[in-house]
């Protein structure tokens, strides 16, 4: 999770690695991503229930949920060049609901 302190604007991403790639061929190491709206930005900071948020190891109900709600919202994956990589223009969106007491991602589009 990325946050910008300028527009308050989220951004989930994940990556993977592609071991099959021919050499030049393209990035084997693929970047995907989504949108999340600066309402949706300070829920989760709200919403966040572990006492340690930067514990990626970390096992907790929060920490679970989470994770796996983040891998299965939709992403689009980044080009490996230019400006469309660092730029939010055609991304997936996601928003964060409040489940039991416990922050998750959700697919928006």
């Amino acid at each position: 999770m990325l946050f910008c302190a300028a527009c308050a604007v989220g951004e989930l991403r994940s990556f993977s690695y592609d071991g099959f790639v021919v050499f030049g061929e393209e990035d084997e190491v693929m970047v995907w991503s989504s949108v999340l709206p600066a309402a949706d930005v300070d829920r989760l900071r709200a919403a966040f229930t572990c006492p340690t948020p930067l514990a990626g190891g970390c096992g907790c109900p929060q920490h679970v949920r989470a994770y796996d709600t983040s891998v299965r919202v939709n992403k689009t994956r980044l080009p490996e060049h230019g400006p469309d990589r660092h730029s939010p223009a055609g991304r997936s969106t996601v928003s964060v609901a409040v489940v039991e007491g416990v922050a998750e991602f959700r697919s928006v589009n």
